[in-house]
């Protein structure tokens, strides 16, 4: 068993990483995820991923501010939705009519019974290769939110030299776990739980990084596919250090094994998620240009919650 910080954990044992992050859904501009029928928030018998794409946004903490980060192809799910939104409108509205941006779908996150809109513009990193955006988070909007930021100051960084193997945690909030309480909309709430996964990486070197820990049949939750994770940290403990060293950017379903397209690759269940590498060096300098870069939008009340958590441990 790898060694974990006992600050990544509760009393009774459970990762408490869920902490510092949140979901991040796609909706509409008024009543957030609840414009859209309950079939597109939820996962359908016929189909692996729901119409209404999410994401997990991680929260850092540098010179005093507050940023998220996540993954740059979250930010491409909303673009295809805000630019399948715009082709319908135009079609109906005629080519000449702009299309308002009043309307546009954006990323919302649920806090208590809210559904607050994420009031911040989200940037690419310049590197194409990697699959990465951050946005400065205003403190009105974090302290909404209910959780905490990850310290990524020089004092944070992990030591140079790791043993061939450290313990790593890495949350998020799976689109297979949403489930939806209530009589009908808007007054139905929509409730997310984290999975949060734990096993053994090693050092990072370049741009990614990988968990990969066999689970037996016991260990699994009813959660497999983890889509929606992307985003959620990557934390390893390194000696009697922990620190943030990736967010989550993809990776297989935990019982792969059992599908027959890629049957034989595991023969049992397993953790397989790829991360994105951060180097901390070069996050501070990229999020320093970021802090103070906002939009304003509104915070809407609909009833939505965070529910519940669950780990996977090995």
């Amino acid at each position: 068993m790898y060694e974990y910080h006992d600050d990544l954990f509760d009393a009774d044992e459970s990762s408490n990483a869920y902490r510092f992050c949140c979901p991040i859904l796609i909706g509409n501009h008024s009543l957030g995820a609840f414009l859209e029928p309950p079939e597109h928030i939820l996962v359908q018998p016929d189909q692996e991923l729901p119409k209404l794409r999410s994401g997990t946004l991680t929260f850092v903490r540098h010179q005093g501010e507050i940023f998220g980060i996540t993954c740059a192809h979250v930010i491409d799910a909303l673009e295809v939705a805000i630019d399948d939104d715009r082709r319908k409108y135009l079609a109906l509205a005629g080519d000449q009519e702009p299309y308002p941006s009043e309307v546009w779908k954006r990323f919302f996150f649920p806090a208590g019974d809210t559904h607050v809109d994420v009031n911040v513009q989200l940037h690419r990193a310049n590197d194409p290769d990697v699959d990465l955006a951050a946005g400065w988070i205003p403190p009105e909007v974090f302290n909404s939110i209910g959780r905490e930021a990850i310290d990524i100051g020089e004092s944070q960084d992990l030591p140079v030299e790791w043993p061939a193997q450290v313990g790593a945690l890495a949350s998020g909030y799976p689109e297979a776990n949403r489930r939806i309480y209530g009589r009908e909309k808007p007054d139905d709430t929509l409730a997310i739980s984290n999975i949060t996964l734990r096993s053994a990486i090693e050092k990072p070197v370049g741009k990614k990084v990988r968990m990969f820990e066999p689970l037996s049949l016991d260990q699994t939750t009813d959660v497999d596919i983890l889509s929606g994770m992307s985003g959620g940290p990557i934390l390893a403990t390194v000696g009697n250090q922990w620190g943030i060293v990736g967010i989550v950017s993809g990776g297989f379903d935990l019982h792969s094994y059992a599908k027959s397209d890629i049957q034989g690759f595991f023969d049992t269940p397993a953790i397989n998620v790829e991360g994105e590498a951060l180097d901390l060096p070069w996050l501070r300098s990229w999020l320093g240009t970021l802090i103070g870069v906002r939009t304003g939008r509104a915070t809407h009340d609909v009833k939505v919650q965070q529910v519940g958590k669950s780990s996977i441990i090995t």
